[in-house]
């Protein structure tokens, strides 16, 4: 989306023809990126956690009325409220900013403007230039605050792959820290200058979407489990507190409180009839 976008304005602006529709609709996109990245792995993270009932962020999903009634304001719902707002803050403050460095609504004409997308930190921390364009700094706190993020929410699933997942993993790299590397390599990716930013950034972008689509296949299975343990508790409370026993030669299921009594060999004859 990014080369798309860079390299079809570059065309666009070179013809004097900064109002192009498509140009406006690729930057719109482009925008829109960290903010969807953002939002998507805060819900994946809250919903692993409070699937299991287990607590991230101070929420505590298994506190009960009781527990919420205790904790007033500081209550779960509370906090899931403030927290999934500040979130959703956070990628329409990203969002603004992308809108701002992508259409120039600044309108200061800076020369460096151009370099807006197109160079990472080293090159914006390392000029001398006091008065370095703000557009190449508004294109870049989007993607810090993704980073920031990504690897407070990463962390958080780490510790629930390895402390809390249906699935036992016996090596701590695992499909669960996949998005803590992902987020790696796209802070790699921003830090490069002018010359190779181009190709670092959307390399860092596209080993952070494989990992996020990694992770919601390792979260698909774990639901998958949850599920297939609940019913087979389910199934088990429904049979009471059946037992099977052997008497002499034949085994028997005893059917607890009702003092059944079948004999399992013959329940296998008639299933091997039907």
């Amino acid at each position: 989306m990014e080369n798309i976008a860079l390299a079809c304005s570059e065309v666009i602006i070179e013809n004097e023809a900064d109002d192009h529709i498509l140009l406006k609709i690729i930057f719109v996109l482009q925008a829109t990126q960290v903010p969807v990245f953002l939002l998507a792995l805060f819900e994946l993270t809250y919903l692993v956690h409070k699937k299991r009932s287990v607590h991230f962020c101070g929420m505590f999903f298994d506190e009960g009325r009781l527990g919420r009634y205790k904790a007033g304001v500081f209550s779960t719902p509370v906090k899931s409220f403030v927290f999934r707002n500040l979130i959703r803050f956070l990628a329409s403050l990203c969002c603004l900013l992308g809108f701002f460095a992508n259409f120039d609504l600044l309108r200061d004409k800076d020369e460096k403007d151009t370099l807006a997308g197109r160079t990472g930190w080293w090159q914006l921390l390392r000029s001398k230039d006091a008065i370095y364009s703000a557009h190449v700094l508004m294109s870049l706190i989007p993607t810090l605050v993704l980073v920031f993020c990504s690897f407070f929410l990463s962390i958080a699933l780490w510790r629930y792959g390895i402390n809390s997942s249906m699935v036992v993993h016996s090596a701590l790299p695992n499909p669960w820290s996949f998005p803590l590397f992902g987020t790696l390599f796209l802070l790699i990716g921003q830090t490069f200058d002018e010359r190779w930013y181009p190709f670092t950034s959307n390399l860092g972008y596209l080993i952070y979407s494989l990992s996020i689509l990694r992770l919601m296949k390792e979260i698909d299975k774990d639901i998958d489990i949850n599920l297939e343990f609940t019913d087979f508790l389910k199934q088990v409370a429904r049979k009471g507190n059946a037992i099977s026993v052997k008497n002499d030669d034949s085994e028997v299921l005893v059917i607890g409180d009702q003092n059944q009594k079948l004999d399992i060999d013959e329940l296998e004859d008639d299933e091997e009839i039907v």
